[in-house]
């Protein structure tokens, strides 16, 4: 659970322990808690010079850290006083107040810890972040230049940077497999507000004038799958989700792949309601016709399938399947 997505709820202001202390004694386990900006620090930009032979504008910054001695570069045998890290964002100056991620740290908008590298035969330990890459915005285009702090301070006592809270949810508790059960939660034991997202879906979307001259929906195994629903909507582009949206699910531990999945990844993270999304056409081109033949069936014996990650699954009559017309879909 993402603290910062917690907090879209609720006004979760207490420390992360106090948080996590209330959940136990409310009777919901807490495995862990990841603090994914820990080691990420303000520093100054002492001086810039371009890096050699770059033809893309790549500099050397020099750092000041202030106190600030991260573990990382002193197991590396890297002396913090008068760091330098290869950039090349285009808007810093010497002066600035920046933020640096040392070898280790995860920033929140980033898929990955960061290394080492070796750019020009430079050595550059660590990075200087965006604020799409803090996961408090969506300018990847440069640095995030701090308006305040000092050398050396943690981050996240100036950023509202995010922590993960690993939740041990027992099968009695459906209802907090999602940052909204959590939050309530929360707000229950602390004597908050809960605020919950608006779910309404415009009627004309589910109307059956809308939905059935485009798709047709047959359950084939009400057992399995005592209910499923569908609606249409046309007249989207596929391409990236906005950067704090990627931010929140990489926060949970789920990959990014594209603005029609990640939307329905983070809808099911936020609210708890399982959603897939399907190609229209492709529905209505396995089914030969003008309208998208959806059924919900067990799988066929030798019947294969390949998932969002590109492997081919074989699949079995126990496997439920959604298909497009007689095909399985992805």
């Amino acid at each position: 659970m993402s603290l910062r997505w917690l907090r879209d709820f609720a006004p979760l202001d207490a420390p992360v322990d106090h948080l996590v202390e209330t959940l136990v004694e409310t009777g919901t386990e807490v495995g862990a808690v990841e603090d994914v900006a820990a080691d990420i620090v303000v520093a100054r930009v002492v001086a810039l010079e371009p890096v050699a032979g770059s033809t893309h504008g790549l500099q050397l910054a020099t750092l000041d850290l202030g106190a600030a001695r991260p573990r990382a570069l002193l197991e590396l045998g890297i002396e913090p006083a008068g760091l330098q890290v290869v950039t090349g964002a285009p808007n810093v100056a010497a002066g600035d107040l920046i933020a640096y991620a040392p070898p280790g740290s995860r920033p929140p908008g980033m898929d990955e810890p960061v290394s080492v590298r070796t750019v020009r035969k430079v050595r550059s330990p660590g990075v200087l972040c965006s604020a799409a890459e803090l996961g408090v915005g969506d300018d990847d285009s440069g640095l995030l230049i701090l308006g305040n702090g000092e050398p050396g301070q943690q981050m996240r006592n100036v950023l509202d940077l995010d922590a993960v809270i690993d939740v041990e949810v027992t099968t009695n508790r459906p209802d907090e497999l999602c940052h909204v059960g959590i939050a309530r939660e929360l707000a229950a034991g602390l004597g908050e507000t809960l605020s919950e997202p608006d779910g309404d879906i415009p009627d004309e979307v589910l109307s059956a004038a809308w939905v059935e001259p485009r798709a047709s929906l047959e359950v084939e195994d009400a057992i399995g799958c005592p209910r499923f629903m569908a609606c249409v909507i046309e007249g989207v582009v596929v391409g990236p989700s906005p950067a704090w949206m990627q931010a929140r699910l990489r926060a949970v531990g789920l990959r990014p792949i594209n603005n029609i999945v990640d939307v329905t990844n983070y809808v099911a993270r936020e609210l708890g309601q399982p959603l897939h999304a399907f190609d229209l056409d492709r529905f209505i081109a396995a089914g030969g016709g003008r309208t998208a033949d959806v059924r919900v069936r067990r799988a066929r014996a030798g019947e294969r399938l390949t998932t969002l990650d590109g492997v081919e699954r074989a699949l079995d009559g126990a496997d439920l399947v959604v298909s497009a017309g007689d095909t399985a879909a992805s």
